[in-house]
């Protein structure tokens, strides 16, 4: 697919060397069927480095989807019927794992209790920790896999930064026209940022699957003790078909489709 961008591309520049990019972007996307964030993620990549990454984990149909969870003991609050919920003190949790319409991808659960008995979990679990378990991950996806991921900091360790409310404007609307993006110059820079795509939870099953999750443990949780949580962490995770992550994806299109 790639390729296929990169060289319509070549082959309208060939033809009219005046062509935007933003203009590029939309006839790219109307002639191939590819969604204009993709033929601008492409096209941006293209310019910058002249060449464009391409692993071998990318199917459009096939997404693969990330859930980081730092969970105090506290978010375990015992049974439904009154244990009393302990504070939100001491050692954590700290959970990661990914999966598929086809279940969650095997020997990838990463669970470890934190070893700081403090609220900041960022020096336990950062961009390095997560990269660390990343890369032992990959090799277990099938080939062309898309990954799907939200915005925790730890999850986006990025060699150029993205805009924020502190930037100037000027600065702003440089780092958007460089991916290509039009911009109305007359934007505060309030609107400028909103330019920038959201992180949809509901978007993402696995926030359905951590839900159903979570609720196991407290519902199941008598001790309040961190093995005993991981314990029953780990025995709802096993207990996720792949029928009820296809269910869990299906529904996430329907919410898809009323945007």
């Amino acid at each position: 697919m790639i390729e296929m961008i990169i060289n319509a591309y070549k082959s309208k520049l060939e033809a009219n060397p005046k062509l935007a990019v933003r203009e590029a972007r939309v006839i790219l996307s109307k002639e191939l069927g590819i969604g204009i964030t993709t033929i601008s993620n492409t096209l941006s990549e293209y310019r910058n480095f002249k060449t464009v990454s391409s692993p071998n984990k990318t199917i459009i149909f096939k997404n693969i989807y990330v859930k980081c969870s730092i969970e105090p003991n506290c978010i375990f609050p015992g049974s439904f019927l009154g244990a009393v919920n302990p504070t939100g003190k001491g050692r954590r949790l700290i959970v990661c794992h990914i999966s598929s319409e086809d279940g969650f991808v095997s020997d990838s659960l990463l669970c470890f209790e934190s070893k700081k008995n403090t609220n900041d979990y960022h020096d336990e679990m950062n961009g390095d920790s997560f990269r660390d378990w990343l890369e032992g991950v990959l090799p277990r996806l099938k080939d062309n896999a898309v990954i799907v991921m939200d915005n925790a900091p730890y999850h986006s360790v990025k060699l150029e930064k993205c805009p924020i409310s502190n930037w100037r404007m000027a600065d702003i609307i440089q780092w958007l026209q460089g991916k290509g993006e039009v911009v109305d110059q007359t934007m505060i820079i309030l609107e400028l940022l909103e330019v920038l795509p959201p992180y949809h939870y509901e978007l993402n099953p696995i926030e359905l699957v951590w839900s159903v999750v979570k609720r196991h443990v407290k519902a199941n949780n008598k001790t309040f003790k961190l093995p005993d949580v991981k314990n029953l962490l780990v025995e709802r995770i096993a207990k996720v078909n792949a029928e009820m992550w296809k269910n869990f994806v299906k529904h996430t299109i329907e919410e898809e489709n009323k945007f």
